[in-house]
């Protein structure tokens, strides 16, 4: 039977298994574990060198060719891919990866704490469940269209007199290939379908590493709102029974510090990530538009704004499902019966109730504070960028 903390992180973990970035392989055998290495680094070759042929691709349709239009498209999808590169490294990181196994243990201790909590844990699991699935879908459906849509143009340009040199590539320059331009096309669409993997595995990680912290900030919540049952001797509440009331509450009060420390330890491992993503997102929504609006077939980039929109919207509200429960604290601990016990009891709720007027957070840097009014920033942003990539005043 699965634990609290693998159901959690199970759909990331797969993802990231698949793409090769998974760094917690101590249940795998010496030779399973060799094999995955060595498949690791032929994944980051992938992602690597897809990054360094659009790029070059970039600069001759840039320089060359003067293609502006198709340099714009270059560069929100390069934009794109470096970012991805980057989370993957630091996802890879030793610091990343301790905090995966103190979420995946907090996750299970939590979940085992008594019924009510493994009620809180198990339905903070299935949300997460649903957007990374959600996540993963939409990424998969936007590249299987792509693939699909590259492949029937290709047939379709075989009998005209451009034939490939037709075709709308979109990751790779193909020289010295040109004799074999189908099947470098196919690989270019399984490569395709590949990276919406990559993409898929950095959000859910991220998303579940978020959520992961908000099940802990929720937990506690219950254990200060009903810490009287659960830390009393007995049956009845007296004066004499306050001992155990006052180490319960030293313990939550430990673990609302623990929790600060994680929460300062995830923006610090994750800073750089974070805030690329942030700054960037702007200027890869502004690049889509920009081909919507210039682009006869304008599906496959209407999709891909609508998938981005989703990651954003998800991103940004779990980031501020930090900020809000995390402020609950206070609260929780305010509606109890503090008033009832004794001097040494309420000191330790005053202590509990002034840490929590500060809230856990996502931060992105000197931008502040992640929350739902990032989101909002970040189109006003883009449009901004999609009034001046597209000429108007």
């Amino acid at each position: 039977m699965e634990s609290f903390g693998e159901k959690l992180f199970i759909l990331s973990r797969n993802l990231m298994i698949f793409v090769g970035s998974w760094q917690l392989t101590d249940d795998m055998s010496s030779r399973n574990r060799l094999s995955y290495e060595m498949y690791s680094y032929f994944a980051f070759f992938i992602l690597s060198g897809t990054i360094t042929s659009g790029t070059i691709h970039f600069f001759v349709e840039m320089l060359s060719y003067k293609n502006y239009d198709k340099g714009i498209e270059l560069f929100g999808l390069n934009t794109t891919l470096i970012v991805m590169y980057i989370k993957l490294r630091t996802y890879r990181s030793t610091t990343v990866t301790s905090l995966i196994k103190h979420f995946i243990r907090m996750t299970n201790e939590s979940g085992n704490l008594n019924s009510i909590a493994a009620d809180i844990v198990e339905k903070k699991i299935r949300y997460c469940n649903f957007i990374n699935i959600t996540v993963l879908v939409l990424n998969l459906a936007i590249t299987v269209y792509y693939a699909i849509n590259g492949i029937l143009d290709f047939k379709n340009a075989e009998n005209e007199q451009d034939g490939a040199d037709s075709l709308n590539h979109l990751l790779y320059i193909y020289y010295p290939f040109q004799n074999y331009i189908g099947m470098v096309s196919y690989i270019e669409k399984i490569v395709g379908i590949y990276l919406g993997f990559y993409n898929a595995a950095c959000l859910t990680l991220l998303n579940t590493i978020i959520v992961g912290l908000v099940i802990q900030i929720q937990v506690l919540q219950y254990e200060l709102s009903d810490y009287d049952k659960l830390y009393q001797r007995g049956n009845e509440i007296t004066d004499s029974d306050d001992l155990p009331t006052i180490l319960g509450l030293n313990k939550l009060i430990e673990k609302h510090q623990n929790l600060l420390s994680y929460s300062s330890v995830l923006n610090e491992a994750l800073k750089i990530p974070i805030l690329i993503e942030y700054s960037v997102s702007s200027i890869s929504i502004a690049t889509i538009l920009v081909q919507i609006l210039k682009s006869s077939d304008a599906s496959f980039y209407i999709f891909m704004v609508l998938l981005v929109a989703v990651e954003l919207l998800f991103f940004c509200l779990n980031a501020h499902d930090i900020v809000v429960e995390s402020l609950r604290l206070g609260e929780a601990v305010y509606f109890s019966n503090w008033y009832e016990r004794d001097v040494p009891t309420q000191k330790s709720i005053r202590i509990i109730m002034m840490r929590s007027r500060i809230p856990m957070h996502v931060s992105i840097g000197p931008f502040g504070i992640l929350n739902a009014e990032s989101l909002i920033s970040i189109f006003k942003v883009a449009y901004s960028y999609v009034s001046l990539l597209s000429g108007e005043k």
